[in-house]
């Protein structure tokens, strides 16, 4: 009867919120101390840059090293960070990351709880990963989870803004908007994208020209354009198998087998297809996303989370969800040794492999789910 009390204890948001808040800042401390916040300093430095007028796409080694890569409408949203000093700004966007991902998963499960809080103890460690980099990739998980939250709502406004909010953060973010097929009120969903896009878009005018603005986003494509990462399945692949292939191909199959459930949608999507779909949504943009890596996976790794919680508990499943807690989480962590990290883990892209066959399992349930519509459908019409 204890252990069930403190079973229930722990799976309480008020509980994980101070957990969260704590990780944020507790697991930032020692890159703080060492200084060892570049990517923190990039992304600060940008509004500085932006108001005297600068390249944000060039070098600017008196900030940091390594390019800015994010738009400069995101520059002017770093701005009430850039106002404290840097001690204490970084601990706020560390906090305002963990937040937006708390905030996303409460907002899925309202009203549950426990399963909600399961998955924000699941994705933990995946989290402290990002923060420590002082990335802004939980942030975007947190973003598309609000944006599908707002969907299941029908709420058109808010998720046109979380998902438009995205694309100005981390483009691939914006993948959120394809939950709209599944969803009523289209068109009053592409209106309102269209208003908050064109307001994002030119929110940089308030500190620079036209002009000034059309060079930056020039840059900008050119940077984000030239630009790769090797943490997809396509690297792991590559790596492996030692076979050279292109990887957009594998890209456009994959997009084409993640959307052909939705050819099926005005017969079979009810809300457990649309749950899956967004699981495989988020995984979707990590697993075959040429410029991810380690820190990018919290956006997968939670749509793994939301998949298992929600998933049959059968032998299967759970074996998936354990070599993702202990081949994507751990990976990069010392709980191996270092060793092993550098000598397999790392050199052969182990931490994508998981996550892609978690991401085949989910796509294998939703053709599932639609099977059983469809047919159910079938057999109705032809009974009646």
């Amino acid at each position: 009867m204890n252990l069930l009390r403190f079973n229930d204890k722990l799976l309480r948001y008020e509980l994980l919120l101070v957990v969260y808040i704590l990780s944020s800042i507790f697991f930032l401390l020692p890159s703080v101390i060492e200084g060892d916040i570049n990517n923190y300093r990039i992304f600060s430095s940008s509004f500085q840059l932006l108001i005297r007028h600068e390249n944000l796409y060039t070098e600017h080694p008196e900030y940091y090293w390594d390019f800015y890569r994010y738009t400069p409408t995101f520059a002017v949203l770093m701005a009430p960070f850039a106002l404290f000093p840097e001690y204490i700004g970084v601990f706020l966007w560390s906090s305002l990351n963990a937040l937006a991902l708390f905030w996303g998963v409460k907002s899925i499960f309202k009203d549950n709880e426990r399963k909600g809080s399961l998955v924000l103890w699941i994705i933990l460690i995946e989290l402290i990963t990002s923060l420590q980099n002082c990335q802004s990739n939980a942030l975007v998980a947190g973003l598309m989870l609000l944006s599908f939250a707002s969907f299941q709502r029908h709420d058109s406004i808010r998720a046109s803004f979380f998902t438009t909010l995205n694309f100005f953060i981390k483009i691939y973010g914006f993948a959120s908007a394809a939950l709209f097929f599944l969803y009523p009120k289209k068109l009053k969903f592409i209106g309102f994208s269209l208003m908050w896009m064109i307001i994002l878009f030119l929110l940089p005018l308030v500190f620079i020209s036209p002009e000034e603005l059309k060079m930056e986003y020039i840059s900008e494509f050119t940077s984000v354009s030239s630009y790769s990462t090797d943490l997809s399945i396509m690297s792991a692949v590559q790596t492996i198998t030692c076979i050279q292939f292109k990887f957009l191909y594998v890209q456009i199959f994959a997009l084409i087998l993640l959307l052909s459930p939705l050819i099926f949608c005005k017969y079979g999507c009810d809300e457990k297809i649309k749950f899956l779909f967004n699981c495989s949504l988020m995984i979707f943009v990590v697993s075959f996303n040429q410029m991810a890596e380690s820190p990018t996976y919290i956006i997968g790794v939670t749509g793994a989370a939301l998949w298992f919680v929600e998933a049959e508990k059968n032998k299967f499943n759970i074996l998936l969800f354990i070599l993702l807690m202990s081949l994507t989480c751990l990976a990069p962590t010392d709980f191996y040794p270092k060793y092993i990290r550098n000598n397999f883990f790392v050199p052969y892209k182990i931490k994508a492999i998981p996550l892609f066959f978690i991401w085949l399992k989910v796509q294998f349930d939703i053709w599932k789910k639609v099977y059983e519509k469809y047919t159910n459908r079938m057999f109705f019409n032809y009974h009646t």
